[in-house]
């Protein structure tokens, strides 16, 4: 059996690598063909790809607690106040990162059906697939993404630093309720 689990395991890793590195698993705009990966320990499941983003990043000056990662990711296209195509959510604290984010909105997000393991995930994907079709807050706060869960329609607000760091996150009913809080 152990055997058995190795070898699920080793193949899932191998094939969301392959995943991870091709730009033409979207079947359309906000829709990934993956599923979400399970919620690994922070920073000691990164692939190869994902170690080559951090190294690409710490070069570029960009500082971050590579042992607390939870996710990183490349982006396409220019998110408005990020000046990095590379983006990343660590554990973080009660102000910023993962705990920050499921310390102050898992009743939301779990009211969406999302659990606290598909937040890296979901990060991702609202910000390489997803649309920005608003803002949160004012003078262009958090850029409310459209993207989509289990079949659903979602919309998520996201801060990211100039850095790309992942602040914080919330879902939104629709935008137009989010824009004005």
């Amino acid at each position: 059996m152990r055997l058995l689990n190795s070898l699920v395991l080793g193949f899932y890793l191998l094939s969301r690598e392959l995943l991870l590195s091709r730009s033409d698993v979207l079947a359309s705009p906000g829709i990934l063909k993956r599923s979400p990966p399970p919620s690994p320990t922070a920073g000691h499941h990164l692939t190869p790809a994902q170690e080559a983003l951090v190294k690409d990043a710490q070069k570029k000056g960009v500082k971050m607690d590579a042992a607390s990662l939870m996710n990183i990711w490349k982006i396409s296209h220019i998110i408005e106040g990020v000046a990095t195509d590379i983006l990343f959510l660590e554990e973080g604290n009660e102000k910023a990162g993962m705990k920050h984010i499921w310390g102050r909105h898992s009743k939301e997000f779990t009211q969406k059906g999302i659990s606290e393991g598909e937040i890296p995930h979901l990060m991702e994907q609202a910000t390489t697939g997803g649309s920005p079709v608003a803002f949160q807050g004012k003078n262009k706060g958090r850029p409310i993404f459209k993207t989509s869960h289990n079949g659903q329609a979602l919309f998520v607000a996201i801060s990211i630093g100039s850095n790309g760091f992942v602040v914080g996150a919330n879902p939104c009913s629709k935008p137009e309720a989010c824009a004005a809080d």
